[in-house]
């Protein structure tokens, strides 16, 4: 809210406490989804009233920490129940081996259910893996793909691995996230010829 894209966004949609979930789905899911769920249903259902051809809802949490994977799921129940017919869409990043929080775990798998229940499609993100793509686009590591270094199974985990948390490059790895985002739905954005909406593009990537 105070970064340098604030301005991108409608500071009457933001619903804000001053604490976190402790690390615990419950308390994120049940505690904090009972406190504001009006105040989300509000900011929700004013936002939709702008929109003269509402396609979809994406969700973008976290499931390592417990409001994200707690009140992240919540919201989708929210929506799942306020707009039945609107597609749901959830980005989630997933916990990787250099995550902190020893609750990680337990979060991902209640998190897992609801997701199974209240979304129609999930994207996951590895942050692992956004590590270390993080690491390639700021140039630091060297390795081609297809060199028999980078064959090595492990190598890109264990840089990541060797990184502590306040090393990690956020900001990069944000970045990665938004770009496949925004590229995800540009069709639906922009006119086009070859344009799909975005049922089209889970029917082409969920097999059943």
């Amino acid at each position: 809210m105070r970064g340098p894209l604030a301005p991108l966004f409608d500071t009457c949609q933001f619903v804000s406490d001053v604490s976190g979930a402790g690390n615990n789905w419950a308390v994120g899911y049940m505690e904090y989804g009972d406190k504001y769920i009006d105040a989300i249903e509000e900011s929700v259902r004013t936002a939709a009233e702008r929109c003269d051809s509402l396609q979809t809802f994406v969700v973008m949490h976290s499931l390592s920490g417990g409001t994200g994977s707690g009140l992240g799921t919540r919201v989708l129940s929210i929506l799942s129940d306020t707009y039945p017919d609107v597609f749901r869409c959830s980005s989630v990043v997933m916990p990787g081996e250099v995550d902190d929080v020893v609750t990680a775990p337990y979060n991902t798998g209640f998190a897992l259910r609801e997701l199974i229940e209240q979304s129609d499609c999930v994207i996951p993100l590895d942050n692992d893996a956004l590590a270390a793509a993080a690491e390639r686009a700021m140039g630091k590591s060297q390795v081609k793909r297809g060199s028999e270094a980078s064959d090595k199974e492990g190598d890109a985990k264990s840089n990541v691995a060797q990184m502590t948390k306040s090393k990690l490059p956020f900001d990069t790895m944000n970045s990665i996230a938004a770009h496949m985002l925004s590229n995800l739905t540009c069709s639906l954005r922009f006119p086009g010829s070859l344009n799909m909406d975005i049922n089209e593009i889970a029917t082409n990537l969920v097999p059943y």
